[in-house]
């Protein structure tokens, strides 16, 4: 065996390794697939067919699993809707939130994973900032994760930043956890 390729065992066993001290899934996945291709050549190359089935199972996994992860973060549809939108004000009512009133630069959102409500976000808009004044969000994302992929789900509205509700600045200002299951129904 040439030089070469024992660097090139060494460089698909560094990749690997490295895929171990990321702290996002998503490059654990992307450098682990790397890996796992150069370990895999590397392995048909000095003929180690055990260890070639080994590193094409992981990057198969690891390919599925990016996929997938892909798609669910597109599954969230933010729509904007009037302050007096019915559906707003039912699940508002229903979790006992208040509703700032109507005025210039004020926006209302809801925003569905499917067909579930997952946020209701009010807030002033300027530009491309919305300065929350509710934001009641189902628990699923409340995570620093999750409420990446709603700000992502903004993103296609326009929204860039989101200026969290601060405490005791207005006293219309709530920041809850949806506690229903609000969804379309069939007849919509």
């Amino acid at each position: 065996m040439t030089l070469f390729w024992e660097i090139f065992g060494y460089f698909g066993t560094a990749l690997v390794i490295l895929s171990m001290t990321m702290t996002s899934v998503k490059k654990l996945r992307a450098f682990n697939i790397a890996g796992a291709v150069v370990s895999m050549i590397y392995a048909a190359v000095t003929v180690t067919y055990p260890v070639v089935l080994l590193n094409a199972v992981l990057a198969v996994i690891n390919t599925y699993h990016l996929v997938r992860d892909k798609k669910k973060t597109a599954t969230l549809h933010p729509i904007k809707v009037s302050l007096h939108d019915e559906a707003l004000r039912h699940i508002a009512a229903a979790e006992k939130l208040p509703i700032p009133p109507a005025e210039t630069g004020r926006e209302a959102y809801l925003v569905y994973e499917e067909r579930h409500v997952i946020s209701l976000l009010v807030g002033k808009r300027e530009k491309d900032t919305l300065s929350l004044e509710l934001d009641a969000t189902v628990k699923a994302y409340r995570s620093p994760k999750a409420r990446q992929k709603l700000a992502l789900a903004l993103e296609n509205l326009g929204i860039f930043s989101l200026v969290p509700i601060k405490s005791g600045t207005l006293a219309l200002s709530h920041n809850s956890h949806l506690k229903g299951d609000y969804h379309e129904t069939d007849d919509q």
